[in-house]
C-alpha cells in the first residue's frame, strides 16, 4: 500500500442523483472496495451495480454505478470498514517502518469511522447532568414515545 495521508474528513457524505450521472465522488481513504457501503434512498445497493475507484488514495475516488440513479435518489456513500488488528509486532524482528505505518492507517480509519457514527447519534452535552441515558427494556418501550421531564 502507498503512504496515506489521512485528514480531518467524515468518512461519510450524500449526494443526490439526477437520473444521468453515475459516477459519485468520495473524498476519504479507503483500503479496499468492500470498505465502502453505498445505499440508495433508504436500502443498500447491491454491490454488483457499481465498481469503486480511489482504492489507497489519500483523497478518495468515484463510486460508479452500471445504471445511474434516478433523479432526487439520495446517494450515501460511508466507510465501513471492518474494525481489526492485522499486523503482530513480534520481540526480536525486524521493525519496519511500511507495516507500523499501515497498521496506523487502519487504526486512525477505523478511529473517524466510529467518530461518525457516534457523532450521528442521540447524545447529551458532556458537561449536563450525569443521568443514566439506557433505553428501557424493548417491552418497557413499545408503542411509547421519547420524551424528558427536567432531569
Amino acid at each position: 500500500m502507498s503512504d496515506l495521508l489521512i485528514g480531518d474528513v467524515r468518512p461519510r457524505l450524500q449526494h443526490w442523483g439526477t437520473g444521468a450521472v453515475t459516477a459519485f465522488a468520495y473524498d476519504f481513504p479507503i483500503l479496499n472496495g468492500d470498505d465502502l457501503k453505498v445505499a440508495l434512498n433508504d436500502q443498500w445497493a447491491p454491490i454488483n451495480t457499481y465498481t469503486v475507484t480511489g482504492i489507497g488514495n489519500s483523497s478518495g475516488g468515484d463510486v460508479v454505478f452500471f445504471i445511474p440513479p434516478p433523479a432526487g435518489c439520495r446517494v450515501t456513500i460511508s466507510r465501513a470498514m471492518p474494525i481489526s488488528r492485522t499486523t503482530d509486532f513480534i520481540d526480536g524482528e525486524s521493525f519496519r517502518a511500511a507495516v507500523v505505518n499501515e497498521e496506523l492507517d487502519r487504526l486512525t480509519l477505523g478511529v473517524q469511522q466510529v467518530q461518525a457514527l457516534t457523532g450521528d447519534a442521540l447524545a447529551k452535552a458532556p458537561f449536563d447532568s450525569d443521568v443514566d441515558m439506557t433505553l428501557p427494556l424493548a417491552p418497557l418501550r413499545a408503542g411509547r414515545a421519547l420524551g424528558f421531564d427536567a432531569e
